[in-house]
């Protein structure tokens, strides 16, 4: 019975997917943002400069996330240097791994039990690949405390990353895109400020 079927998302994208597929009623959608705990940091970040610009990638290590776009990203980009966290759901030594963990400009650090313990200011900007996609907590995360990012325009992502609140590539395995994202969102430090103080304000 179509008037008992309702929809809890964080995505307006995922309703219009599922709603125009399954030809349900827009009234039957309901939208929940996640909540995310407000910073200080988020329009007062105070970026600890260094000579070599510091990416972020975080998530798991699996299909969706194209590692393999990940991986050609950082070998077009030996100036910047890129720091993985998370866990591996495919084979912990697939061939993307390995290689990944052989480019000197990659460092992978782990897991962490809250996004709290990583220090942002120390970060140029996030990096977000990715084939399928809601609105994922790193973004929202990353965003509200201020950190510029770069990610593919799909799913929820639409929602969030725009020209005015961030770097957005309009296809996810564009890799000159990823490559001109960042190089934009490093080298003009006041534009991406003014975009992530955007997204910040966004968010909260």
């Amino acid at each position: 019975n179509e008037a008992n079927v309702h929809l809890l998302s964080d995505s307006v994208d995922y309703f219009n997917g599922v709603i125009n597929e399954l030809g349900l009623e827009r009234s039957a959608s309901h939208g929940m943002l996640f909540p995310v705990q407000n910073s200080t940091m988020s329009i007062a970040r105070k970026k600890a400069y260094s000579a070599t610009s510091r990416i972020l990638w975080s998530g798991r290590f699996d299909r969706q996330k194209r590692m393999d776009i990940a991986l050609a990203v950082a070998k077009m980009c030996p100036y910047l240097t890129f720091d993985f966290y998370g866990f591996p759901l495919m084979d912990s030594h697939s061939p993307v791994i390995d290689e990944l963990r052989s480019l000197d400009n990659v460092l992978f650090k782990g897991c962490y039990s809250d996004f709290t313990s990583i220090d942002v200011d120390t970060y140029d900007a996030l990096l977000l690949t990715t084939q399928w996609e809601g609105t994922p907590n790193i973004a929202l995360e990353c965003g509200v405390r201020g950190l510029p990012i770069v990610a593919p325009s799909l799913g929820g992502l639409t929602e969030l990353i725009t020209n005015e609140r961030g770097f957005p590539v309009w296809r996810f395995d564009d890799v000159l895109g990823f490559r001109d994202a960042l190089r934009l969102c490093c080298e003009d430090r006041r534009l991406a400020e003014r975009r992530s103080e955007n997204l910040s304000l966004h968010i909260s």
